[in-house]
């Protein structure tokens, strides 16, 4: 007669990953709320966690650094497959909350301002240093290690969390169960 609604904590990185048809890859996650994190998965399952970096100060050299270390954790070959698709995720709030340069080479959002090194150009309101996706493909093509040199890596898109959650409601329901949320047995305060 009725049901009751069922709850599913699905990670949003993952939910990145599937929106460019992947279920082994990796994620660079920037989210300008929480933590910027590297995640990397085969098969939908989350194999490392590497980071976490700054989502407005970070450079590209701090994204690569952070694949080698990947790299290092992922230690045999059949893990490492999940480096061969690096899918950039950017999270962040409306272009004009974004962090913006004020003069003097501060960072400011909101009420927090702090002092950063200065760019070699003005950073742009929708565009933070680390996602820029031909510069870190750049500085991994000039890596001796084959895994990160030849890696394919997919521009980021703004629905990919959105999308992939419904990716994964739409065509792995059992997988899907895995992530419902249950009540707690006892309570807890």
């Amino acid at each position: 007669r009725f049901q009751v609604p069922k709850i599913h904590f699905v990670p949003a990185p993952m939910c990145a990953l599937l929106a460019h048809g992947l279920r082994t890859g990796t994620v660079i996650w920037g989210c300008d709320l929480g933590k910027c994190m590297i995640f990397c998965y085969k098969d939908a399952k989350e194999e490392a966690a590497i980071g976490p970096f700054d989502f407005a100060t970070s450079e590209p050299w701090i994204v690569v650094s952070l694949l080698r270390k990947a790299e290092e954790e992922l230690e045999t070959a059949e893990r490492r497959t999940a480096l061969e698709n690096i899918v950039f995720s950017v999270q962040a709030e409306e272009p004009d909350e974004l962090p913006r340069r004020a003069p003097g080479g501060f960072i400011v959002r909101h009420d927090v301002v702090q002092q950063a090194p200065e760019p070699e150009q003005p950073m742009k309101l929708c565009e933070v240093p680390w996602q820029n996706v031909v510069k870190v493909k750049e500085m991994l093509q000039k890596l001796p290690t084959c895994t990160l040199s030849s890696a394919v890596l997919h521009e980021p898109r703004s629905d990919d969390v959105l999308h992939g959650a419904e990716i994964l409601a739409a065509s792995w329901p059992s997988e899907l169960a895995a992530f419902e949320a249950t009540p707690e047995e006892e309570e807890s305060w």
